[in-house]
């Protein structure tokens, strides 16, 4: 039975089918639906995934085979309607930014899944997933955003109107979500994969591995490597990619965090093996720390603690104490990736029949 088009794999792989033949239409979803996840700290848990499926059937409506009326958002709703989607999913893929001014400017505001009121922290989320995210996937602020879609058609045009219209809705839209994300830490490296289902806080790993790092990298990597140990997990595990062991594999599921950000203890093993993406605002953080570890002040960490664990399942953990008013950086001895596989060399030239025992001679 196929998945729900109200979950995150079952709306991945109806977007796939459709858009996967239209070039950077499909190249954005893909970043849109990233855009949502990070946001998903923003709206109750119980709709993480209804927000995750939207942001990935929004622009359904450009397929070739569903165009109808012209107007994406309708053909989108239309099609998932048709194909019994939840009438819920179905409003939100129609109201998503401007639709609404929009269908008022064709004369289509009538149409029920346009016309149905959804005012939501879902539907705000969805706008700034949308808005934040540029034509290449990249990162945008709303300004930006909003710039580069009024650019797209000309003045006086229906589209243009309509958006130049929505746009004090969707700055409040986008900055409610920013408001909701400022009570909780960025999550970085919570992916599908370390867990027995999809829809984690930082999606596949495989929509994040890249040919190449960042130009700093390697200071991204130390700075990793420097945070603060927030939970200690005694758990092995092996990259998720190649199978191998690696350097954090021992407690890899541990929590480290800079007192903005929270990410597992193995997150700078695949920067700088796979080289995955970091969000942009992450990566501006640490710049503006020159790539420093800063103190976490503890008084004013533990409520953007206590609201982040239970997002990635250590609700457990809450609520989050400490002895002392500033906890300092602590220096401690990491091993290097280097040091790793040329010690992990070394063993396997030391054991040349692949085991740890001695092989056996041979019988008379």
């Amino acid at each position: 039975m196929p998945p729900a088009l109200d979950t995150p794999q079952g709306a991945a792989e109806l977007a796939e089918s459709l858009l996967s033949p239209c070039g950077d239409r499909w190249l954005r979803t893909r970043a849109v639906a990233a855009r949502a996840r990070e946001a998903a700290a923003a709206v109750p848990e119980t709709e993480r995934d209804l927000l995750v499926a939207a942001a990935w059937l929004h622009d359904i409506g450009y397929a070739p085979e569903l165009r109808d009326t012209g107007f994406h958002p309708l053909d989108g709703a239309r099609h998932l309607e048709a194909l019994g989607a939840p009438t819920r999913l179905v409003r939100l893929v129609a109201r998503q930014p401007g639709a609404v001014y929009e269908a008022e400017q064709r004369g289509l505001s009538a149409e029920p899944a346009v016309h149905e009121r959804e005012n939501s922290p879902v539907l705000d989320a969805l706008i700034f997933a949308d808005l934040t995210t540029g034509p290449a996937g990249q990162s945008l602020d709303f300004g930006a955003g909003a710039d580069q879609i009024l650019g797209r058609y000309e003045p006086g045009s229906e589209a243009h109107d309509a958006i130049s219209e929505a746009l004090p809705y969707l700055q409040a839209a986008v900055q409610r979500t920013l408001d909701r994300l400022s009570t909780v830490l960025g999550l970085l490296g919570f992916y599908d994969e370390f867990e027995s289902r999809p829809g984690q806080p930082n999606g596949s790993i495989r929509d994040a591995v890249r040919s190449v790092g960042e130009p700093d990298e390697a200071r991204l990597v130390a700075y990793l490597d420097a945070g603060h140990v927030l939970l200690d997990v005694m758990e092995g595990g092996r990259d998720v990619l190649t199978g191998e062991p690696h350097r954090h594999s021992a407690g890899c599921s541990s929590l480290y965090t800079d007192g903005a950000w929270l990410w597992r203890q193995d997150l700078p093993h695949y920067v700088e093996t796979h080289h995955v993406r970091l969000p942009d605002a992450f990566l501006d953080h640490v710049r503006a720390l020159d790539h420093r570890m800063p103190p976490l002040v503890t008084e004013r960490f533990a409520p953007y603690c206590n609201a982040t664990l239970p997002l990635v399942g250590w609700g457990s953990a809450v609520p989050w104490r400490a002895t002392v008013p500033v906890i300092e950086p602590r220096p401690r001895l990491v091993t290097s990736k280097a040091e790793f596989d040329a010690a992990r060399l070394a063993g396997a030239r030391s054991r040349p029949h692949g085991r740890w025992a001695r092989p056996r001679k041979r019988r008379g």
